[in-house]
């Protein structure tokens, strides 16, 4: 909570340089920290998940799209796989444009949570 004010004080507020400058010090500070916690225990979590409950499954790429911005396009791939007798669809960034519709994908999921994955 303390964050976003000082988050709101860095464009709203009528305060001069200096306080400008204490509040994105904090938040570099204070939030950049527990930001990158967040991120490496998100990461240790999902390897957990695919080591202890991991399983194989067989993905088939079904779209390919753009996503747009003002600067760039992005490539993503859509493909869906059969997993605790149910179908989950996902999608991924096609790096280098490598897959195709029709391709298949040898994944690794976690079985308590299918959406964890892992291209093999």
């Amino acid at each position: 909570m303390l964050a976003l004010f000082y988050l709101g004080d860095l464009w709203l507020g009528d305060r001069g340089r200096w306080d400008k400058l204490k509040s994105f010090l904090f938040l570099l500070f204070v939030g950049g920290p527990i930001g990158f916690f967040v991120i490496k225990m998100h990461k240790a979590f999902t390897e957990k998940q695919l080591a202890n409950h991991g399983v194989h499954a067989q993905g088939i790429v079904t779209d390919l799209y753009l996503r747009r911005s003002k600067r760039s396009k992005t490539p993503y791939a859509v493909f869906t796989y059969k997993l605790n007798n149910k179908i989950w669809t996902q999608e991924v960034i096609n790096r280098n444009s490598d897959l195709q519709i029709g391709d298949t994908l040898m994944l690794l999921c976690a079985k308590t949570d299918p959406e964890i994955f892992k291209i093999d």
